[in-house]
Formats: C-alpha cells, structure tokens, sequence
C-alpha cells in the first residue's frame, strides 16, 4: 500500500477515536473526567498534526520547476498623435 492510502487510513483511525470520545464521554461532566477527555482530544489533535505534516510532505513541490515561466509580451508603443 502507498505512503497516502497508509496516510489517510491512519487519520480516518483518528477520527474513529475522536467520534468514539465523543460518544463515550459526552455525558460526562465531572472535572475528573473533562480533563481526561481533554487530553485525549488533545493527543488526537496531536496525532492529526503529525499525520498532515506527513502527507504534505509527500507531496511537497518539487525543487527545480518542471516547466519554465514564459516571458511576459512586450507592451506596443502608443501610436503618435500626429500620424492622422
């Protein structure tokens, strides 16, 4: 399997556990609890940090342009007003 289908798999996982927090602790209102929920996201907001600086640099720009830019056209030269 490729770096980006190993990439996106890895964050639909992380979004699984976020959904599953969320449904797991989201009657739950102790402060207790409430900071181990906040770590938790806060791990899975972590891990899809690392996981977008992986697949960004997967398709990072390459060094040298693969084409050159082409040059700019040349401007006209207003007509005279004394040619009429």
């Amino acid at each position: 399997m490729s770096e980006k289908k190993d990439l996106k798999r890895a964050a639909q996982d992380v979004w699984s556990r976020v959904k599953t927090l969320r449904s797991d602790r989201g009657k739950l209102y102790s402060p207790e609890d409430l900071e181990a929920s906040a770590a938790e996201l806060a791990q899975c907001a972590t891990d899809l940090k690392l996981i977008a600086k992986q697949k960004s640099a997967l398709s990072a720009m390459p060094a040298t342009p693969a084409k050159k830019p082409k040059p700019a056209k040349k401007s006209k030269k207003p007509a005279a007003e004394g040619d009429a």
